[in-house]
């Protein structure tokens, strides 16, 4: 929404110098590689752990922020025409379309639960053998 509102209030590029701007490409590709990256044990210490919950989400819209308002201004061609090419569509709405469909599958499944169950690598795994039976 503040990516919205900053193309509504500014809809032309501002003038950032290359230094900043390859300053904020640099910031916003580190931050989502250590995102992804970051958690790849999957074992964080507790501080670790309420950092990451805390910021990660903010820090993922902050990044993703850039991207998209560096695309709308024009100072990168490249990944805007890396993220508009044709072959993305059929993709993209098969994403939006599991996104609008998800929370019917979620709610059915945990509705034939007969008690509460704690997500755990096994009991996915044990959940889903248990259905193809």
């Amino acid at each position: 929404m503040i990516t919205g509102y900053i193309l509504h209030r500014r809809p032309t590029a501002p003038r950032i110098p290359p230094p900043v701007r390859l300053l904020l490409w640099t910031l916003s590709t580190g931050t989502l590689i250590a995102l992804i990256f970051g958690v790849w044990n999957g074992e964080l210490s507790v501080h670790w752990t309420a950092w990451y919950v805390s910021v990660g989400h903010t820090a993922w819209g902050l990044a993703l922020m850039w991207i998209t308002l560096s695309c709308c201004w024009g100072y990168s061609n490249f990944v805007n025409g890396l993220l508009s090419y044709r072959g993305f569509f059929p993709l993209s709405r098969l994403a939006y379309c599991t996104y609008l469909i998800h929370p019917v599958v979620m709610m059915a499944t945990s509705f034939q639960l007969e008690a509460p169950m704690h997500l755990q690598h096994v009991i996915i795994v044990s959940t889903r053998a248990m259905k193809k039976k």
